[in-house]
């Protein structure tokens, strides 16, 4: 209600990658007030010191149909079923919680749900993990990644990051250089 407003008399406008800039500019933001500034990481605190890695694919994120659970789920299960010896690991809660763990154990996949943690324990498994998998999923509404810090966190902790191509995560995650970008919602890449 107050969009005109704030898009008048604000003197600055920060987004967080050039995808979310863009859509402030599609909203009607002054394009020389928009400026982009990046999330940092703390690379002293997701680093690669103690990595003992294990066949282990994590999920870290809220459980809600944006973040791509069920596509994390289903892909996991593909790489379980042509013989590849993984287990992932759901770092997170939310209101698709339960709906995924159905999924999971319909489909048999080896998934172990340990809730929702804090900083220290989300680099303890960052740091015991191969790869990091957030399938975030472009919505209908339009809803996609503005950024996504935690794949930031998992590159500083030394991890390759599988996702889909959407949002601001292409300018998270370098294509085939720090990870593998999907088109968005074809899990059997994501496999």
């Amino acid at each position: 209600r107050t969009r005109a407003k704030l898009q008048t008399f604000g003197s600055r406008f920060i987004a967080v990658s050039a995808f979310v800039r863009r859509k402030l500019l599609e909203r009607g933001f002054p394009d020389e007030r928009v400026i982009i500034h990046y999330i940092g990481v703390d690379t002293r605190f997701f680093s690669t010191a103690h990595a003992v890695r294990e066949p282990l694919i994590l999920f870290v994120g809220r459980l809600i149909e944006q973040k791509g659970i069920t596509d994390f789920i289903r892909a996991l299960t593909e790489l379980q079923r042509s013989g590849i010896a993984v287990h992932g690991v759901v770092v997170g809660s939310g209101p698709a919680e339960a709906d995924a763990k159905q999924l999971a154990r319909s489909l048999d996949a080896a998934i172990t749900f340990v809730g929702a943690q804090p900083p220290h324990e989300v680099r303890r498994w960052m740091q015991r993990c191969q790869i990091f998998c957030v399938p975030s999923r472009r919505m209908p509404s339009g809803a996609e990644e503005g950024f996504g810090l935690v794949f930031a966190e998992a590159q500083a902790a030394g991890l390759p990051v599988v996702s889909y191509a959407n949002g601001g995560i292409v300018e998270a995650v370098a294509d085939r250089l720090t990870g593998f970008l999907a088109p968005d919602g074809d899990w059997r890449q994501i496999a």
